[in-house]
Formats: C-alpha cells, structure tokens, sequence
C-alpha cells in the first residue's frame, strides 16, 4: 500500500492504479484501496472506471469522501443531476465549514454548467432584413455565468454603444439593437441563478 501511494504522491497515476489494482485483487472490498484508485482515475481523467470504484465502495460504506469524489467523477462526465445528488448527500455528512464550503463550490459549478450547457441549447441565430435588397444581418447571442458574474454576448455587425440600449432590473437583462433603417432586435435574459443584477460592462469589438 505504501509504495502504491508514493506513486500516486509522485504523480505516477497509471503506477499507483496498477498496484491498488493488485491489492484489490487481495482485498476487493477495502474502500480505501478502492477510493485511491478512484481518485487516481479522476487525475488521468478515467471517469468511467473511476465511478465504478466509487460505487462499489459506497455499496460497502457511505461516507464523505465517497460521496465528494463520486460527485466529482459524474460531474466531468458531465452527469450534473446525479453529481449534485452525491454533492448533497456529502454536504450531509460533512464535519466541518471548510468541507461544506467545498461541497457549496461543487454545487455551484453544477449550476454554472447547466447554465452553460442550456446556453448553448438555446444559443439562437437570429436574421434581421436589413435595407438591402439581397443583404442581413445575423445576430447570434449567448450568455453564461460563474459564481459571481453573469455575461452576455452579443454578436451583430454594425453594432456600436450608440445602436445598442441595454436595461436590466433585479431579474432580468433586455438589449435592444437598433440596426438599418428602422429595424430593430430585442435579447431578454434571466440568470438559472441570482441574487441580483448589477450594472453592466458593455464592450464593442
């Protein structure tokens, strides 16, 4: 066991997996050879196997540790609602602030990457008719949003400060695009989380 975690200590992950591998085959239901060769996959971004040895550890023992790493392997899976599960189910049995502190900065990372991924689903393409006879204008926007900001991109040709209004409230954020002629978009927004809106950073590029 120790020369398998000076291995892990020293970085040599696929080291450190060969040898937890051969103490299993001794010991198949020791959680913590099990737990260290998950944590040893999760470095090497082996989720899949990773969350195999979490789950069987935690069918023979629940605890902190278990639920924080199987957390951690679903959500670079990119199994957020079965993270944040195993993310509240260690906050459960967390002893101390700085564990629950922790497990909050997962939670919110689950969040954030919702925010992502729903962003990216609705990420629309809108066509503008422009005062050209064959011509538009596409305007393509999509926002995301971290622990404490929220950013919205908005993509137009011809856009400038003084063709774009923006007015936002303690929920929402609405931008106005005046384009040619007397065309004009609307882009109203609502954050997946918040407590509020402050005043926005408008750049033009």
């Amino acid at each position: 066991m120790e020369a398998a975690h000076k291995n892990f200590m020293y970085g040599n992950y696929a080291g450190a997996i060969e040898m937890y591998t051969k103490l299993l085959g001794s010991f198949p239901e020791n959680t913590d050879i099990l737990l260290c060769r998950a944590i040893a996959y999760i470095r090497t971004a082996q989720y899949d196997p990773a969350i195999a040895d979490l789950e069987s550890s935690e069918k023979i023992k629940k605890t902190f540790q278990t639920h924080l790493r199987l957390g951690i392997a679903q959500f670079f899976k990119g199994k957020l609602s079965d993270a944040r599960s195993n993310f509240k189910d260690a906050r459960g049995m967390a002893d101390s602030d700085s564990e629950k502190t922790l497990i909050s900065s997962w939670i919110q990372k689950c969040a954030c990457e919702e925010g992502l991924q729903s962003a990216t689903r609705l990420n629309q393409s809108a066509t503008v008719p422009s005062s050209g006879a064959h011509e538009e204008t596409k305007a393509q926007y999509d926002w995301y949003q971290s622990a404490g900001h929220v950013n919205m991109v908005l993509r137009v040709r011809g856009c400038s400060r003084e063709t774009l209004h923006v007015a936002f409230g303690a929920q929402e954020l609405e931008a106005t695009i005046k384009l040619q002629g007397d065309d004009s978009k609307q882009y109203a927004y609502t954050p997946v989380s918040y407590t509020h809106l402050t005043l926005p950073t408008i750049y033009s590029v």
